[in-house]
């Protein structure tokens, strides 16, 4: 092998041996900088799941008065039998509810729900048919039985 070559080859491989140990110096150097800038732990996100929810969304239907109005007279329009979910909070009622011959079922599926008459009135009057409440709490209604 002519000697030029060899001491090009060995100048080249002591080049490369350089600058691999500059570069192992510079990573070792950002690696203690790295440790030495103490940044915060990164909480972890949650991960969505594809698996159905067992608590699946619940729209209510009823958020005031009115709307309870409206609930049981469109309730009326179709044939007098369903569902009537409240929405969470305080229902000030201005007046009795008639419910007469229907069949409804009221419900709060978010909890919280308080109907309340402001002891001026009694809240319904029930007059016939199926009516069920689940989760609701009544408030400061008149109590009246009507003679049968």
């Amino acid at each position: 092998m002519n000697h030029t070559l060899l001491i090009t080859l060995l100048v080249l491989v002591a080049a490369n041996f350089h600058s691999a140990c500059a570069e192992d110096g510079q990573a070792r150097h950002l690696k203690k900088s790295a440790k030495a800038m103490k940044s915060p732990k990164a909480t972890k996100s949650p991960t969505p799941s594809y698996e159905p929810s067992l608590s699946p969304t619940v729209v209510c239907d009823v958020k005031d008065f009115v709307g309870l109005q409206g609930a049981i007279n469109e309730d009326e329009n179709n044939e007098g039998s369903g569902d009537i979910k409240l929405c969470p909070g305080n229902i000030v009622f201005t007046e009795r509810i008639l419910l007469s011959g229907k069949e409804l079922t009221f419900t709060c599926p978010h909890g919280s729900c308080v109907l309340d008459a402001e002891s001026k009135s009694p809240l319904f009057a029930i007059e016939g048919g199926t009516i069920s409440f689940d989760g609701i709490t009544f408030k400061n209604g008149n109590a009246g039985v009507s003679p049968q």
